[in-house]
């Protein structure tokens, strides 16, 4: 989340194994995400979030092209400060949860693009990784479509602090 440029590319890993220490198992939906948000007051255009499965533990100068699932596309408006949730299956192909496999890493990744020169940025909080976890672009005057497709990257030793919010069925046992 940053809008000292007009445009914006990002993707965050999660390594399984800090998912299971969140709790996430096997079959795990997860059908939202939270920032942290410090500053509020921005509208980003065209923000899309996705989900994918990834076998990669770092991000790399190169974005991650794993399949992807969207899950929410449109206007996202940061009014307010603190937990910010995004409820999953806003906007149109959007899905309305993630499935976690249990075993693979995930990979998070949003783009917007207000296509302009940038303005007064949502910021939120982050984390320091002890391995590359944040791969980003960043653009002025670019369309969204333009901005979610680029494919080179930089990349940082930190993430925003995310809560996922997910649920998972314990199967049942005939006796």
């Amino acid at each position: 989340f940053t809008h000292y440029y007009g445009g914006y590319k990002a993707q965050y890993i999660y390594r399984a194994s800090e998912l299971t220490a969140l709790g996430l198992v096997e079959g795990s939906n997860i059908s939202s995400l939270a920032f942290d948000v410090t500053t509020a007051g921005t509208t980003y255009t065209g923000f899309t979030l996705s989900l994918g499965l990834t076998s990669a533990t770092v991000a790399t100068t190169t974005f991650n092209t794993a399949t992807l699932t969207q899950v929410y596309t449109g206007n996202y408006n940061v009014s307010a400060t603190g937990l910010t949730n995004i409820a999953f299956g806003t906007g149109a192909g959007s899905s309305s949860t993630f499935t976690w496999d249990g075993s693979s890493n995930i990979v998070v990744n949003l783009c917007w693009s207000n296509n302009n020169g940038g303005g007064t940025a949502a910021e939120v909080k982050y984390d320091t990784t002890s391995f590359v976890a944040m791969a980003y672009y960043r653009v002025d005057s670019t369309l969204p479509a333009a901005v979610c497709s680029a494919t080179s990257a930089t990349t940082l030793s930190n993430r925003p602090k995310m809560v996922f919010g997910y649920n998972y069925s314990v199967p049942g046992t005939f006796l």
